[in-house]
Order: structure tokens, then sequence, then C-alpha cells
């Protein structure tokens, strides 16, 4: 995600808190604790985007929705029998893994010898 989380970084009014839960010594980058502990005040102006366990996304939505903000969620739940899955990583692997039709790219020629 590292990656990702650099190119997000770059649009204006953006901030990234990495928290974990488990205590780390890698880089100070990196926080403990909720993420919601290391949210900034909240306004109408702001959106918010909140994946992860379901009791963290509900404690930030709860959050967003008092200041009056936009908050988009993923709550990662468990995998059980007739859960369809359908959160945004859900679709998002079954996307990956699903073999292109119609590929706009040229076949590769056979090698003449």
């Amino acid at each position: 995600m590292i990656p990702a989380l650099c190119r997000i970084a770059l649009f204006p009014g953006v901030i990234i808190v990495p928290t974990v839960t488990v205590r780390q010594t890698v880089t100070a980058a990196v926080r403990h604790g909720e993420p919601t502990r290391y949210l900034p005040p909240l306004s109408k102006s702001d959106v918010i985007y909140a994946a992860g366990g379901p009791t963290m996304v509900e404690k930030t939505l709860r959050l967003a929705e008092l200041a009056g903000a936009t908050c988009f969620t993923d709550p990662f739940l468990p995998a059980e029998a007739g859960n369809d899955g359908d959160t945004f990583f859900a679709r998002t692997a079954r996307w990956l893994s699903t073999p292109m039709r119609n590929d706009p790219r040229p076949a590769h020629s056979a090698r003449r010898q």
C-alpha cells in the first residue's frame, strides 16, 4: 500500500496517518493505537474513507456524522456462509482474478525460424 498512499498524499488537503494496534519501532511515521485517535477536527467539507475492522469503521462513521462530514466505509467482515463479501476489496479481488475478454493488446505473433 505504500506506493498508493504516496500517490494519494500528493493531493491537496490529504492527510494520511498510518496506525497499528501492536506497537512497532521501525519508524515514528506509524502511530500506535486506534486510527480515530489521530483524526483532526472534522468539518462538513471533509470527506473520510474508512476501511478495516467493523468497530473502527463504525466509530469513524459516527465521528464523521457528528461533524456533518461525508464518510465512505468498507468494513472488513469475516467470511461466513451467506455473506456475499461484496465489499470494495472483494470486488477488486474478483475483478483482478477474472481473465480479460476482448483484450485490446495485440496478440504475440509466432516467431519465424
